[in-house]
C-alpha cells in the first residue's frame, strides 16, 4: 500500500503541472489520480480473478481484491473529502466485464 500511495506522490512532486499549485489544489489533484489509479487497479485485479489464464494467478488475485476495492474505497472517500468528484470515475465492475 506504501507503494501505491508513494510512487503518484514522487511524480506528482516532480512533475512541472504541480509547479505554483496551493497545497488545496494539489491535494485534489493528487486525489483525483489516485481515485484513478485505483480504479485501474481494482479493474485489472478483477479482470485477472474472473479470466485470467493461469490458476494459480487467478487466485492470487481474488485474494487481493478486498483489499484493492477497500484502498479504492478509501481513496474515494479521502478524494470526496479534499473536493474530487469521485462519482464521475467509472465503475470497476463496469469496466472489469469490458472486452480487453
Amino acid at each position: 500500500m506504501i507503494r501505491s500511495l508513494l510512487l503518484p506522490l514522487l511524480f506528482l512532486a516532480c512533475s512541472s503541472a504541480t509547479n505554483g499549485m496551493g497545497r488545496s489544489s494539489f491535494d485534489k489533484t493528487y486525489m483525483a489520480e489516485m481515485v484513478e489509479r485505483q480504479n485501474e487497479e481494482v479493474r485489472l485485479i478483477q479482470g485477472e480473478s474472473a479470466g485470467g489464464r493461469v490458476q494459480s494467478l487467478r487466485q492470487l488475485a481474488s485474494r487481493m481484491l478486498p483489499d484493492t476495492q477497500q484502498r479504492l474505497s478509501l481513496a474515494r472517500q479521502t478524494g470526496g473529502s479534499v473536493g474530487v468528484n469521485v462519482s464521475a470515475s467509472t465503475s470497476p465492475a463496469r469496466e472489469a466485464s469490458a472486452t480487453y
